[in-house]
């Protein structure tokens, strides 16, 4: 807070790019969205091209879910940093909030490429695959992260996958560990659309 109010005390006709940077870093760590996005905006415009401004930009329209205005930084960091596996999973990401799935999985291929033993990939995979009810690919993903160090949403997904493809036994002890794991026994509500439209009813 104090560096924030230090360089906004340099006149703004006076900063550069990099002084630009750092007051909408230390805005952004205030919890200032608005300002850090302005900051980082002057920055890029001082400095075109600037992977870390290019990086925060990306990630501050991305938690505020304006998914295409994060998309339009990604693909342009894609274009400067072409072999980054954590970009192309981003732009995966918000691909699929944008419902375009068909590209999200070339963009969680390539990622999946990229980087295969980090298991971030796998994940998305997973859930993308869920979501456009290739529940076979993704019980087989599933079974992946599951392997490794699932959480209890991880756990959560597999038994959607496992239900959905009807393997019931194993759907149920996963559902099982999630309401040991979280102590919630209504955990089927978030996601009880996703289930109502792969065919499930309600009694289900």
């Amino acid at each position: 807070a104090l560096a924030l109010d230090l360089y906004q005390r340099i006149p703004h006709s006076r900063r550069t790019a990099g002084q630009q940077q750092k007051l909408g870093y230390c805005a952004e760590q205030c919890d200032r969205h608005d300002l850090a996005l302005q900051a980082y905006l002057t920055a890029d415009s001082l400095k075109p091209h600037s992977v870390w401004t290019l990086r925060r930009l990306a990630t501050l329209y991305r938690h505020d879910a304006d998914y295409t205005q994060a998309l339009n930084y990604y693909n342009e960091l894609a274009d400067l940093c072409p072999e980054d596996a954590d970009i192309a999973l981003r732009q995966a990401e918000c691909l699929i909030h944008l419902k375009q799935y068909d590209n999200a999985f070339k963009f969680l291929f390539k990622a999946n490429y990229l980087a295969p033993d980090t298991g971030h990939s796998d994940r998305a995979l997973a859930w993308c695959s869920l979501l456009t009810g290739k529940y076979e690919q993704a019980g087989q993903y599933y079974a992946k992260v599951l392997a490794a160090s699932p959480t209890a949403t991880d756990r959560l997904n597999a038994a959607h996958a496992a239900w959905l493809q009807g393997h019931l036994s194993e759907a149920f002890e996963l559902y099982r560990q999630v309401v040991k794991e979280t102590g919630h026994v209504d955990f089927l509500k978030e996601d009880a659309s996703l289930l109502l439209d792969a065919g499930l009813s309600p009694d289900d």
